[in-house]
């Protein structure tokens, strides 16, 4: 006789008892999973979304600034233009 922790009032349980036992056990752990990963997925998404909103945004105060810089060099370079005035030289005419 097959020993088995799952037993009925009658007796041991029959294989088809057990198989719908094993089945419902495993569904109730691979539900609590997906549960348990959806959540993670959600706030890691969550988190992602933040981390590329904030990188955007960084992006752009970055691509601000080297175009400020970009256009303060060329207001103080000595030669700025093909005649050899600088522009400070041409604003002031």
């Amino acid at each position: 006789m097959a020993s088995s922790s799952l037993t009925t009032r009658e007796g041991i349980a029959s294989e088809d008892e057990r198989f719908k036992a094993y089945r419902d056990v495993v569904s109730a752990v691979a539900l609590r999973s997906m549960e348990s990963f959806t959540l993670n997925a959600d706030i890691f998404g969550n988190r992602i979304t933040e981390i590329q909103e904030l990188c955007v945004s960084k992006l752009h105060a970055y691509k601000i600034l080297t175009s400020l810089e970009q256009y303060e060099s060329a207001e103080q370079s000595p030669w700025s233009s093909r005649d050899g005035k600088t522009r400070r030289e041409k604003k002031k005419k």
